[in-house]
This record gives C-alpha cells, structure tokens and sequence, in this order.
C-alpha cells in the first residue's frame, strides 16, 4: 500500500479496522530510507490534497514523538543529522504560505513538539517567530502566533522534565514584546470599526501566549503586572461594550476575546495563587467580577453567557484557595468584606439558583433531556458554574453566612404565603449545602431531622417543581439520613417512581436519588419490604423511557441492588429483568442506530451481576451466550464497543460454569480472532481462556491447541506485566493436566527462553515466571523438555540464572518446582551439569525445608491462594477444577526429599560408586546434612 494510502486510512475516524490495520504496516513503512522525506514533500504540495497534507503532518509530529529521544541503538534511533533534516524540513513548512487553519496548527504543534527535545539549539525557529508576529500580512501573524502558542506550550511541558532554563529563558525574550501586542490587540477590540475576526483571533493568541509565558517568568514583575492592569482595564470596557452592543453581529468575536482574557487569569492564578496574591495582580481582577456579577443580571440578552462562566471561575479557584493559602485568604477579605459576601450569596440565590424559565421551557419539551442536561458539561452551564462557587463559598466561609440561609430556608418552610419559587430555591441551597448545614447543626440533630421531614413532606406538593426540588434534596441528603429513616425513604422515592400522576422528570428524579442510595449504603433488609415496588417502578420507567442515560441509571440501580440481595433474594425477579433484557438486546443490537451502544453496554453490566450473583443456567444461560457471540464478534461492526463488557462477562459466565456447554463452545470460536487483535486488551481473555482449558482439557488441546500456543507466543514477545504472567499460568498448566501433550507448549518455552537471554530482557519477576514454565516442562515431559535444552550449556545457563534470580523467587512452589526441575536434567548425568550439584542440591534444601517446616495442608493452601489471586471473584465450580488440578501437581503430591533421593539413585548406577562419590562430596556439608547425604 503506498504511503498516501496509509496516511488516510490510519487516520480514518470512521472504520476502526482500517484505522488499525493501515498502523501496522505504517509503523514498517515508516522506516523505509526515504519514507520521511516522502511524508515531507507530500505535506507541503500545494496542490495535494487537503485530508493527506493533514495527516501527513500529523505522521510526522507523531514519529518524532515516539523517535527524537530513543537511545543509539534501539530501532528508530535518529542520528544527529537526521534530526537537523526534519528541523530544517519543518521550519520550511511553517514558512510556507497555508491559508487553512486546522493545516496551520498541525504545523505548529509539529514544531512545538520537537522543540520540547531542541529549542536551545534551533536558534533558526526564534528568528523565524520574530519576523512572523510582525509581519504585515494578518493571517501570516496569525499562523505564528499560533505556532508561538503551542511553542511554549510543548516548552513548558518540557520544563517540567528538566529543561526549566531553558524554558525561562524563551519565556523572558519574548513577553515584553508579546505584551505590547496584547495590549494593541486589546484596544482593538473596544471600538466597533476595529473588530474584526482577525484581530479578535491575534487578541486571543496574546493572551494565551501571555498566560502560558508567564507561567516561566516572574508573576511579580513590573511586566507581569503591566499585563495584568491592561486586562483588568480591558475586561471593565469590554464588558460595558457589551453591554450597550447586545444586538451587534461582533458581539461574539468580543465575547470570545473577553473569555480567552479572563481564562488566561484564572489558569495563571490556578498555577501561581500566592505569587498573584502578593503582587495584588489577582485583586482588581476579584474585584472586577464581584462587581459585575452584583450589578449585570443573568440569562439576558444584555451579555453572553461566556462572561459569566469565566467570572464564577475565577471567583472558583480563588475560593478553592482559601484554606491552603493564609496570603490569599487576606486578599480576598480585602477585596470581598463579609457584608460584600452575604450579598453576592444572595444576588447567587436569586439570580442563578432559582427556577429561569428556560428551564420550564426545557422541562416541558423533553422531559428527560432536561434531567440528564442539568447532570452535563457543568462547566459550560451557568447555573452549575454558580453552585459550585455556592458549595465552595459553604465550605471556606460557612459562619459568614450560613446561619443566616439556615434562618431564611426555615423561616420560607414554614411561612405559608412562600411562593414556589421561593421554595424551590430554598430547597436547592439546602440540596446544595448537604454538608455545610448537617456540618452547622452537628449538635441538633432534632432541627437536622425537621429539615428532612420538611422535603420529605414536601416530595408529595402539588407544584411539581417544588415537588421535583425535594425529591432531589432528599437524594443529596444521603449522608446525613440516619439507617432507621432508610425504609421511609426507599418507600417515599419508590411510590414518587409509581405513582402515575408524576411527570417524567418527577419518576427520573426519584430514579436517580435512588441510585444514591443504592450506591452509598443499600440496607438490603430495610429494601424487602417495599422490593417488589422498587422492581415493578424500575421495570415500568425501563419500558417506557427512551433516554439511554435514564437507562443506564435503572440498569445501573438493578445491578447494585442484584449484588445486595444476593441469589436468593433477588431469583424470583431474575425472570422478568432477562425478559426485559432480551427486548432491549434485540432492540438496540442495530449497526445502522445512531445512538451508539450505551444501553447494551449496560445490559451486558447488568447481566454480569446477574451471573455473579445468580448463576447462568437454562434460558438465562442461552441469552448470555447469546450476548458474549453477538459482542465477540469481529465481524460486528459494534464488537469494539461492546468488547470489553462483554469479556467481563464471558468471564464471569465460564466461572461459574460446570461443564463445556453448547454455548460456551459456540462462543470459544471468537477466542482466537480477538487474540489476533493488536489493540485488545489480553487481561479477561486469557482468563476466559484459561478457564476454557481447564474445563475443556485434552479434547480441546487437541483441537485448538497448537493455535492457542501461537498466539500466546505473539503475546509473550510484545507483552510483559499481568497479562504475561497470566499466559506463564496457562502454560503451567496445561502441562499439569495434559504432560503427554506437553510438545505443543515447546514454542512458548523456546520463545521465552529468547526473550530472557535477549539484550532488552524483561524484569526479574517475569524471568521468573518464564523459568518457572521451563521448569514445569521439564517436569511433566522431560522428553519435550530436552529439545527445548538441548545442550548442557543450555541447562547450566538456565541453573545460573535462576540461582541469581533466589531472591525473587519468593513463593514454596516455585521454589520446589524449579529444584524438582533441575535436580531431575543431572539425569543422565554430563560433566558440566554435575559442576553445579551445589548449587542444585541449596534449591533443593531450601525446598525440603519449605515443605516440611510447613504443615501439609498449609503448603497447599499456599499454593491454591497464589493460583487463583489472579481471580477477583472465583466461584464452587471454578475452585473445584483448581483442586483438580492441584491434584494432579506433583509440586502438592511429591515428596522433594523423594524426588531428589529418586535422581539421586539415577546417577548412582550410571557413574558408580567411586564417582557418585565424588560428585557428592562437590556438596557443602551444610547441604549434605539436611539431606542425610
């Protein structure tokens, strides 16, 4: 495939298989001499198309990457000469006349992330920027602005590994410069005739080139603090402009400048809090947004929302400082008096917190929506924006005001002529404030309990948005109800899901406290008595929504409560929610449907509980098959999607498994095609495999076991960690059970005796394991065994390694396999082997005394434990094969002192007296001892 092709089709958002395929054979073409210089050429054609000059530049940002810092020797290494290639090679493109913008900022963020590795010695790049940022063509300035942007972003990423000199450095030569520019930019955008989308585009270049530059220099210079009073100076008249100027079609572009000025404050005073503190550069900031948000009104026409956002924010992170930072904790006294405070609370409550219209609005045209929107993007809502500055304002600054909410929310309760808006948004500061009110009536838990019969009541009020709001209180309250008010809660928020004359935001509501319940502390005892409501509300909300985040929240409450009650609590229901699963299956398992898989990512959660708890037998055991088939496929376009649950649930399936059914061998079928994908994550599949090879045994070994074997070799030469461990398990084994069959495991062990002995070996612990699975081999097929060691510079080499690995073989079977192993290679016996007879006959000691310093039982306990750690749930039938197993191990069954006086009787009558004799007195005589030598 030629290298164009491979750009696009790696880059293809749209098939994942192509996207995978077309990586591999790039990571080798890649390689080819030439390869680069062609991805080069094919970035700068003029007349190339646009999706290949993008992604080729992406190619190249991504082969620098993962190449500029590889040691010499290790492939992909770049000479000195090539990195001066590809920096000569970039600066001609970002020198090149683009007129498309996503083009442009690949270019910059190519350059950005090489001089990560070289900016000190790419003096070129600086000389370049310079010229660019003042040169007379806008969208020139533009593109160099912007590769100046991501240059100090990639530099201060690089600061942080050690380069922080380097990064100052640049950061102090172009901030006065930058500086000027922002504030020419800046005045810009105060006047009508001047703002324009380029110029709004350069003003916020400036500031995030300002934000990110003085993060390496000096908060607290006359420069920095130039800056800061230019903004705050621009902010106040950009915002009055606004104002006046609602109607204005450039009232967006000024919006936009106004948030990248106020973020550019708010990330540099989230970095430096104490350094802003001190210099008072925060402080006319603070200052600025208390003050507009006291006198502008939101959700108007008047300003966008984008202003608001950004001054809660910045009000937010200076909050969020307060207790670790006395220096901030002055300045925002200063800047906010107390009765300054109390008063934007309440501008907060009656302003931001209340019921808007939009809301109703929202609320009446999609119900569900309107639930599940007010739970998204917080940071782009306004109104979530405001709660959290309420919650982080509860928390710092709780005696400031928190009595006197306390005495409003109470004194609303019981007045009769409250409004319902009044209520509703005494109700929402009390949701809001569930710690800091408990936290304020910690001693009167009576006045806590009058607050939460006082929504409770109110969860039955015939305004529905009143109605709603306590329903929700009661939810955020979770902490505080006491167990002996558990029953009358699960019962209120039930009878709220059933009742038929809520509206669905009402049910959803209702729904979703109860899923905090579940999830805090479900009282399975207090949930029977009103079980069969919970399951029928549950059950009626799963057939009428259509919302999948509603769905997940029912089918997220079924599994918490499934794992609660346990099998026999909860088998009477386990009928109608499989019934309910399969419609849902049927119904969403369509490639063509556009709202994605959630909902059967759900179903394949749920039904895992459901196996975990229940079991799988029958029907039940049929459709599970069905789902882990159906979600296994490859050829399923939705397979990538559903994969990962679906192996959690083929796992827990084939756990608690009795025998090889129909259906699990229909599903094994899928094993090795997922195997054979690169991008798969091998955890659950071995040990789906695993638990297949313990169940099938020899017949499936003879079926598949020479595939098996292959792919666990791919695995074992590009993987290390759990899975590789997990592989060592599976190969023990199956030598165990099958040792006649053992030949098929001779690949792996040849493959893992390769990657010991290579230059780039794996950790200790993985030499372990891999040793371990030589050993077996030698055990329970010497035959086998001996092709793999074929020599005995091939067993002593293994003897000396696992003799410098001691310390690292902590458990008593592998310590006992591996002298079984090598005490079993001095037959017959050969010269050099017999060199090592010491060194054999302290594996063995150390074994001897591990077995019989420790009661039988207790050996293999020890040896049950360390085979099924692996296993976060092991059930009745996955431990009775482990047992199984265990007793066909000769590491549980046989005597290491019988073994080795068995080995030792073999050399006896090949060498003869006079020479056994030699050969043990090559023995220490603290060996000898203990073996009665």
């Amino acid at each position: 495939m030629m290298l164009r092709e491979l750009l696009v089709g790696r880059n293809n958002s749209e098939n994942r298989e192509t996207r995978v395929r077309c990586e591999e054979s790039w990571d080798a073409a890649i390689k080819q001499p030439g390869a680069l210089e062609t991805v080069f050429q094919i970035a700068g054609a003029e007349g190339e198309d646009m999706v290949a000059r993008m992604h080729s530049v992406i190619s190249i940002r991504n082969f620098v990457e993962e190449n500029w810092k590889l040691r010499v020797g290790l492939e992909g290494h770049m000479s000195s000469e090539r990195k001066e290639a590809v920096k000569e090679a970039s600066l001609h493109l970002l020198n090149s006349h683009h007129q498309d913008d996503a083009l442009m900022r690949q270019i910059a963020v190519l350059i950005a992330k090489i001089s990560r590795y070289e900016i000190a010695s790419w003096p070129n790049l600086l000389g370049s920027i310079s010229q660019g940022v003042s040169h007379e063509n806008p969208i020139t300035r533009v593109k160099f602005f912007t590769t100046l942007h991501y240059l100090l972003y990639g530099c201060l990423a690089a600061s942080r590994i050690g380069s922080r000199a380097a990064f100052e450095g640049l950061c102090a030569s172009i901030t006065p410069g930058c500086n000027a520019l922002s504030e020419q930019y800046n005045n810009a955008m105060l006047s009508t005739d001047t703002i324009t989308n380029l110029n709004a585009k350069l003003c916020c270049l400036c500031h995030k080139i300002m934000q990110r530059a003085l993060r390496g220099t000096d908060i607290t210079s006359p420069m920095a603090c130039a800056y800061f009073t230019n903004t705050v100076a621009f902010l106040d008249k950009a915002v009055e402009l606004r104002v006046v100027s609602s109607a204005s079609d450039k009232s967006s572009l000024l919006d936009s400048v106004i948030k990248k000025a106020m973020k550019s404050v708010s990330t540099l005073f989230f970095h430096k809090p104490i350094e802003m503190a001190q210099s008072g550069a925060i402080s006319p900031v603070l200052k600025l947004c208390f003050q507009k948000l006291l006198t502008i009104p939101p959700f108007t026409d008047k300003l966008d929302n984008t202003f608001f956002l950004q001054s809660l924010s910045v009000i937010e992170q200076v909050i969020a400082s307060l207790s670790s930072s006395p220096t901030v904790a002055d300045m925002f006294l200063a800047v906010v008096p107390d009765a300054d405070l109390v008063r934007f609370v309440r501008v907060l409550l009656e302003s931001y917190l209340n019921l808007h219209q939009y809301e109703v609005e929202a609320w009446e045209a999609d119900p569900e929506s309107y639930v599940f929107d007010q739970e998204a993007e917080d940071d782009l809502n306004v109104k979530q924006k405001a709660s959290s500055v309420f919650c982080g304002l509860a928390d710092e600054k709780p005696d400031v005001f928190i009595p006197d909410l306390a005495a409003l929310i109470e004194q609303t309760f019981t007045n009769p002529n409250s409004s319902p808006k009044d209520i509703e948004t005494a109700l929402h500061v009390m949701g809001l404030g569930c710690y800091a009110f408990p936290s304020y009536m910690s001693s009167e838990e009576p006045r806590q309990m009058q607050w939460l019969n006082a929504a409770a009541s109110m969860c039955a009020h015939t305004n529905n948005y009143i109605k709603r709001r306590a329903i929700w209180v009661i939810g955020q309250w979770v902490y505080t109800v006491p167990p002996n008010m558990y029953q009358a809660i699960y019962k209120l928020l039930i009878d709220s899901q059933c009742n038929p004359s809520n509206d669905k935001v009402i049910k959803l509501t209702a729904l979703n406290a109860m899923k905090e319940y579940v999830a805090h502390d479900l009282d399975a005892d207090a949930l029977m008595p009103v079980l069969n409501q919970f399951f029928g509300s549950t059950f009626q909300i799963l057939r009428q929504c259509s919302h999948d985040e509603m769905k997940d929240n029912c089918l997220a409450n079924i599994g918490l409560v499934i794992t609660c009650l346990g099998a026999e609590r909860f088998s009477p229901f386990a009928p109608s929610l499989v019934e309910l699963l399969q419609v849902y299956w049927t119904t969403e398992m369509d490639p063509t449907k556009k709202n994605g898989t959630k909902v059967l990512e759900q179903v394949i959660a749920c039904l895992a509980k459901l196996v975990q708890v229940v079991g799988s037998v029958g029907e039940v055991h049929d459709f599970v098959c069905c789902v882990i088939k159906q979600s296994t496929d490859v050829s399923n376009p939705m397979y990538l999607d559903l994969v990962d649950n679906a192996n959690e649930l083929w796992l827990y399936t084939i756990l608690n498994a009795k025998e090889l059914t129909p259906g699990l061998a229909a599903c094994f079928a899928h094993m090795l095609p997922l195997l054979d994908k690169s991008f798969m994550s091998y955890e659950h599949l071995l040990n789906i495999l695993h638990q297949y090879i313990l169940i099938g045994g020899l017949n499936l070994l003879q079926q598949h076991g020479i595939a098996i074997f292959d792919r666990l070799v791919q695995i074992v030469q590009g993987m290390e960690g759990d899975v590789v461990f997990t592989v060592c398990k599976i190969a023990e084994d199956v030598i165990i059970m099958c040792p006649d069959s053992a030949q098929t495991a001779c690949p792996l062990v040849s493959s893992m005796l390769q990657c010991i002995y290579s230059p780039n070996r794996p950790r200790p612990r993985v030499q372990v394991a891999f040793m371990c699975v030589v050993c077996r081999l030698v055990v329970g097929n010497k035959t086998a065994a001996l092709q793999v060691l074929s020599s005995p510079e091939a067993i002593i080499s293994c003897l000396d390694l696992i003799v410098d690995l001691e310390d690292h073989v902590s458990c008593p079977d592998k310590r006992k396999i591996c002298a079984m192993a090598f005490s079993s290679l001095l037959v017959p016996p050969h010269a050099q082997v017999l060199e090592r007879m010491d060194s054999v006959a302290t594996m063995v000691v150390e074994a001897v005394t591990g077995e019989e310093d420790e009661f039988a039982e207790t050996f293999k306990t020890s040896v049950i434990e360390s085979r099924t750690s692996h296993f976060n749930t092991q059930t009745s039938h996955s431990l009775e094969r482990e047992h199984a197993l265990l007793n066909k191990d000769p590491v549980v069954h046989v005597s290491m002192r019988s073994w080795f006086a068995t080995q030792l009787q073999a050399i006896h009558a090949v060498l003869g007296d006079e020479k056994y004799a030699a050969v043990i007195n090559r023995i220490e005589s603290y060996n000898r001892k203990p073996l009665n030598l």
